[in-house]
């Protein structure tokens, strides 16, 4: 499919899947709250959950956001376009379905050659949360989305993300940059940016995407854990897959997969293996993925926030 046809179904009222340099996203207009209803439908999306708002020139922000801060702007001009989204108070333009009935919106600018010049053809911003089912493994490949979605659903094709994890969510209180959501921006990165430290979002109450307690989810039943050797010797039963991101010796003969995630690129590698990863070891029929606990420092932060919900309660 090409960009002509995307934009033609979404002029329509209905759903294209996009590619970015994250993930594959769900798009519609994110002005039509009917268009906007229908990626809730098909992803089983539960409607508090609002939606990121994508955006192609710094200028739309303007169109949709409100009492913008500088800090703001300065974030923009540094990460745009890229995996950082900005949450701003909205203007009324946007529905409140597309926003989870917040006064708030979340807006980012995709860095993917497609998806840019498919925005840049249409008069309205697009709405997409991953092209997925609610709360499972996001995809990074058009056939996750058609797998997840089926094969009715429309894909403008753009190959296999290159990120493949999701953006980092920031607000501002009183001018402080909140952390909604880790992601490929690190934290350290926005500090150095603003030159002030962040803060995380601590709340159970979900306000932005991502913050699920159950979300990133395989079929396949996942235990995270700093203490692998346990869970292989409790569940000696089991056919286990093990995801390893140390350098600690395991014990081979106790599992039944083994995959190294950090030993060629780092925690930098690792990140953009891990959805890839899930997909393929939910295809292999094991009884248990076992992850190891992931250091908590610089994008650390976003693989650790992933596989902790990723765990199958």
């Amino acid at each position: 499919m090409d960009i002509n046809t995307a934009k033609k179904i979404l002029d329509n009222g209905d759903l294209v899947a996009i590619p970015t340099e994250t993930v594959y996203g769900l798009a519609a207009n994110a002005l039509s709250e009917s268009a906007v209803n229908k990626i809730f439908l098909a992803k089983s999306r539960p409607l508090y959950n609002p939606l990121i708002v994508h955006i192609s020139d710094l200028g739309d922000m303007y169109m949709i956001a409100k009492n913008i801060p500088d800090e703001a702007f300065k974030l923009a001009q540094n990460f745009w376009p890229g995996p950082l989204t900005i949450v701003l108070p909205k203007k009324d333009i946007v529905p409140d379905i597309t926003t989870g009935d917040k006064d708030s919106v979340a807006i980012r600018m995709p860095k993917h050659p497609l998806t840019l010049a498919l925005l840049d053809s249409l008069d309205y911003p697009l709405a997409a949360p991953s092209a997925n089912k609610y709360k499972t493994i996001s995809p990074t490949k058009p056939e996750h989305v058609r797998k997840s979605l089926g094969m009715e659903m429309p894909v403008l094709d753009g190959g296999n993300c290159v990120g493949r994890i999701e953006s980092t969510i920031v607000g501002f209180k009183n001018e402080t940059p909140i952390i909604y959501r880790h992601g490929l921006i690190t934290a350290e990165e926005i500090a150095d940016c603003l030159n002030q430290k962040t803060i995380d979002y601590n709340s159970d109450k979900i306000i932005m995407p991502g913050q699920e307690k159950r979300h990133y989810s395989p079929k396949t039943h996942l235990i995270y854990t700093a203490f692998p050797d346990k869970v292989f010797m409790d569940h000696s039963h089991c056919k286990i897959a093990f995801i390893q991101f140390s350098d600690i010796e395991v014990d081979t003969h106790l599992i039944d997969h083994h995959i190294h995630m950090t030993r060629e690129n780092g925690l930098n590698g690792a990140a953009k293996m891990l959805y890839d990863t899930l997909h393929e070891l939910d295809k292999m029929n094991f009884d248990l993925i076992v992850a190891e606990k992931v250091p908590q420092e610089g994008i650390g932060k976003a693989i650790h926030d992933k596989l902790l919900r990723a765990q199958n309660y």
